[in-house]
């Protein structure tokens, strides 16, 4: 915060990478730092050179409150990362309140990205029973 304070760059990206503090605060123990760098305007469909965005890895790691956080804050739902749509990877994670925010948001059930499949039927593949009674 301190820094966010003195003028540190939000949107910064790491070279290597491409990742922002907002794409690596989706690892972070705490849920308020997603809170804090959107509060000081970090991009939140900022995406980095695995073409990953910060809902796409919130919604693959089950990150309930993260993933509310983003949608809070206008992430796009439609926006592939890594090759899949964020509701696959939500559906990819087996959490089903992560599901149901990324669906309710918006996001398109057939979506398919690269994976040839669209979301439902990845369900149905990987067993998610609830999940596939809520899409």
């Amino acid at each position: 915060k301190l820094l966010l304070e003195r003028g540190a760059n939000v949107n910064h990206a790491e070279r290597e990478t491409g990742s922002t503090p907002l794409l690596r605060a989706r690892d972070g123990p705490s849920d308020d730092i997603v809170d804090l760098l959107l509060m000081y305007g970090a991009k939140v469909n900022a995406v980095n050179k695995n073409k990953d965005t910060p809902l796409c890895l919130a919604a693959a790691r089950g990150r309930e409150r993260v993933v509310e956080s983003l949608l809070e804050n206008r992430a796009n739902v439609h926006l592939v990362g890594a090759g899949l749509p964020p509701l696959m990877w939500a559906v990819m994670s087996g959490n089903v309140s992560v599901v149901r925010q990324v669906f309710r948001a918006g996001a398109d059930v057939n979506g398919k990205g690269n994976a040839g499949i669209n979301s439902l039927r990845m369900a149905e593949v990987l067993g998610h029973t609830e999940i596939v009674e809520l899409l």
